[in-house]
């Protein structure tokens, strides 16, 4: 398994030679820039790395940003990569907001932080209510069936 150091250094150079190739405002750049900051954002916070975890997710924010301009000037603003683009922005964002209230070491801020994330004073997790199983997925229809509707439709 490939370590998170050992990702993000191999993102960074295919970033530069995607850059180099192509330009900035590809789509091929545009992805290996997002995953590049989903790395950077998207990790478990280890209690010795808050500060290191702070950096990156500051550094990711601005790439998320810009990932999500580019999708909305490329797509739409309805566009699914556009709409998936602004949500990981938030939650990156509400991950730094919930970091920079935990390194503030206010205790009536905390609190209630760590309450509304699932955690009681005594630091153990709270049962919440399982949600609800997904849809099923979607069965492709196989080409009989669309021979079938085909050939039973309105006629030219």
């Amino acid at each position: 398994m490939v370590n998170r150091a050992e990702g993000l250094a191999f993102l960074r150079a295919r970033i530069a030679e995607s850059v180099g190739a192509h330009g900035h405002d590809r789509d091929i750049t545009i992805r290996l820039r997002s995953c590049y900051a989903r790395v950077l954002w998207n990790h478990d916070v280890e209690d010795g790395d808050l500060l290191a975890s702070k950096t990156d997710i500051t550094e990711a924010v601005p790439i998320l940003e810009d990932t999500a301009r580019y999708l909305r000037r490329t797509f739409g603003a309805k566009h699914v990569r556009t709409i998936e683009a602004k949500r990981e922005i938030e939650s990156a964002r509400k991950k730094l907001a919930l970091l920079e209230i935990w390194l503030s070491g206010d205790e009536e801020l905390i609190e209630p932080m760590a309450r509304a994330n699932g955690y009681d004073s005594d630091e153990a997790p709270v049962e919440r209510p399982a949600a609800s199983p997904p849809p099923p997925p979607l069965r492709e229809p196989d080409l009989a069936e669309i021979v079938e509707k085909f050939l039973d439709g309105p006629g030219l």
